[in-house]
């Protein structure tokens, strides 16, 4: 009776087991049709939901496989080498639903996939500028701890459970906090960023007069005493690095240590 009893037991306990599992089993299957333009339903909306995740496609999942859904697939095929024909077949399915598709931890040297993932949110936030390639070097790490500063992560520059989280979330701060996505300015210029420009120049003592907005000579000789100052190549060119440097407005001097002289070294 106590055998009968056990057995009885571990059945109800694999029925359930098996209970438990196979809901999930079920959500990740691989569609029966392959899913295309002009497709639509819960499949395609499961996919879309995925691509948003992974920073491939913007916006809402609806359920229909458009033109955008289809170019987001694309994009995904192409990153993790396979056929790009836009189209969800068992192998796309696998590879956009599958285990690999967890956020590992990233840092300084790596070189993969999720790499070009963390890559293109980065892009796609204006921490980072050029192509996703998939190596995390000395811009994806400064564009990287940019981002963790400005949403108020501890900026290690490595990319955890935390900074994935934030990453992806559409409320995440997209302004770098050093001037990054600021746009590069040359002589001939007009406009906002001109007079930005100019008005941190004459803070600075680089530049008399008022802030018009249009980059002349006059800015072109300021920009480039700037530069000279801080031993920077001083091109007359308000690039990245000019940007952050001219913006930095903490006072600091030798013997000062911290996260400011961080930022600073880091620039």
């Amino acid at each position: 009776m106590r055998i009968h009893v056990k057995n009885i037991a571990l059945v109800l306990c694999a029925v359930m087991l098996v209970g438990w599992l196979l809901p999930a089993a079920v959500a990740q299957a691989a569609p029966s049709q392959t899913l295309k333009e002009g497709s639509s339903g819960s499949e395609v909306k499961a996919v879309q939901q995925e691509l948003i995740s992974q920073g491939y496609l913007k916006g809402k999942a609806d359920g229909k496989f458009g033109a955008s859904t289809a170019a987001a697939v694309k994009a995904f095929q192409k990153a993790k080498g396979l056929k790009q024909d836009g189209a969800v077949g068992a192998t796309t399915w696998e590879k956009l639903m599958g285990d690999d598709n967890a956020t590992p931890t990233l840092r300084l040297g790596d070189e993969n996939a999720s790499v070009k993932t963390l890559q293109i949110l980065l892009i796609e936030k204006k921490y980072l500028k050029g192509k996703a390639d998939g190596k995390f070097g000395n811009g994806t790490l400064t564009a990287v701890k940019a981002f963790q500063k400005a949403n108020k992560l501890t900026a290690d520059g490595t990319v955890g459970a935390a900074t994935w989280k934030k990453l992806k979330a559409s409320a995440a701060t997209t302004t770098a906090s050093s001037g990054s996505s600021r746009a590069t300015l040359r002589i001939g210029a007009s406009g906002d960023d001109v007079k930005t420009l100019q008005t941190a120049l004459i803070k600075q003592g680089y530049l008399k007069g008022s802030a018009d907005g249009k980059f002349g000579n006059s800015t072109l000789q300021a920009v480039k005493k700037f530069q000279k100052a801080m031993s920077v190549t001083s091109d007359g060119v308000a690039g990245p690095t000019t940007w952050a440097l001219l913006m930095f407005t903490r006072s600091l001097r030798q013997g000062s240590s911290g996260e400011d002289v961080k930022e600073l070294q880091t620039i």
